[in-house]
């Protein structure tokens, strides 16, 4: 199979970027792209300056940066003059058929596809990162991330949980893990080279699962006061280590500006919401923040999002949430497993066969680009 182009497209028209956004996502370059956008240029340039090595290629608009080419950029001008993609400032008119701008921008992009990250002199693996998400605690966010790992495991995948939330339900550290984490974000903030080395020093084997982790530092306050940025560079350095091709993403439930960081970097977002009104309205109120949260409309998000109703309890206490707000598929349905009722997510040694299947379930809904069994509104 072959691996997928990072691409950023970057433009103040937020109808337009919906309009590419839609076009990708129902069309056959949805197993071909993988795209992250930017409506304001102050945005794209925090991005630019933290991980300048994100994409193989950036769709800019021509009116943001008039003088400035950077290696692999191509400007998207509104005029009718394109200049070719070996030539020292490419230019691809922006209202061609999206067709023909895509793969003109594809053409592009495989001339950068190998090119690595700064300071690092190796070819990158192709990495999927899934951030697992939800608007409330207690929700099963970890136990679906841990098997979601553990199924990608199972199919070949070599594949990293980053279990970051600041309780650290799944990974208890000690004094000197903690040492090392704070020594790790020491030389990240920094920007030093030292901090891909330093993260390699903090994963661990999980001691059932044939996954590998990377837990917080246990200091509740530290964890807490992860920025966006520092989770942005954190899946940038796992990438950098060029070891995985998979890694799922667990912090905190809700929206803070680590959520916010793994949201931005990651290809895909599984949102879990239990069968209940609140963490439905809650779920609704939380995806709807989303455009203000991470500067894009809602096309964007919705393009990665895949949504699973967890059943939290045996008698559900809401079968079909319909209302009439952002209606969004459902990918798969968890199960009501009452022997987990109690149990922490590290203690499951085994899957559950119906969870299992479930779980089967929504790894082929992600896999093919399928939106899930049924539609359900939230609002």
């Amino acid at each position: 199979m072959t691996s997928k182009l990072d691409i950023v497209i970057a433009d103040p028209d937020s109808t337009y970027l919906q309009l590419l956004a839609t076009y990708i996502r129902q069309t056959k370059w949805s197993e071909r792209l993988n795209v992250k956008w930017f409506t304001k240029q102050e945005t794209l340039m925090s991005e630019w300056q933290v991980s300048p090595g994100m994409a193989h290629l950036y769709l800019v608009h021509s009116n943001w940066f008039p003088e400035r080419w950077e290696q692999g950029w191509i400007m998207l001008d509104v005029s009718k003059v394109s200049q070719p993609m070996n030539s020292k400032e490419p230019r691809l008119f922006k209202y061609q058929p999206i067709e023909q701008l895509l793969a003109a921008a594809v053409e592009g992009a495989e001339r950068h596809r190998l090119t690595p990250l700064a300071g690092n002199n190796q070819e990158l693996v192709d990495m999927t990162v899934f951030a697992v998400i939800s608007a409330t605690g207690g929700s099963g966010k970890t136990t679906t991330a841990l098997h979601l790992s553990r199924l990608f495991a199972a199919e070949g995948e070599h594949c990293l949980m980053l279990h970051l939330d600041s309780i650290g339900s799944l990974h208890k550290p000690d004094t000197e893990y903690s040492r090392l984490f704070g020594r790790y974000l020491y030389y990240s903030r920094e920007g030093s080279t030292k901090a891909v080395e330093q993260l390699r020093k903090l994963i661990r084997r999980h001691p059932i699962f044939p996954i590998d982790l990377i837990g917080g530092s246990g200091a509740f306050r530290e964890m807490e006061e992860l920025t966006s940025l520092d989770i942005q560079r954190l899946l940038e350095h796992v990438k950098a280590l060029s070891e995985y091709s998979k890694a799922v993403v667990d912090l905190d439930a809700g929206i803070s500006p680590a959520v916010r960081g793994a949201m931005t970097a990651s290809d895909r977002l599984v949102c879990i919401v239990s069968e209940d009104c609140s963490s439905v309205h809650k779920t609704a109120e939380f995806l709807s923040g989303c455009p203000q949260w991470l500067d894009t409309d809602f096309e964007p998000v919705r393009a990665k999002l895949w949504l699973v109703m967890n059943s939290l309890k045996s008698d559900s206490a809401i079968e079909d949430p319909r209302s009439v707000g952002i209606t969004l598929p459902i990918a798969a349905k968890l199960p009501y497993i009452p022997q987990w009722k109690q149990a922490p997510a590290w203690s499951h040694e085994q899957s559950n066969p119906l969870f299992e299947r479930s779980m089967q379930q929504l790894a082929e809904a992600i896999h093919s680009g399928g939106r899930g069994l049924r539609h359900a509104a939230i609002h």
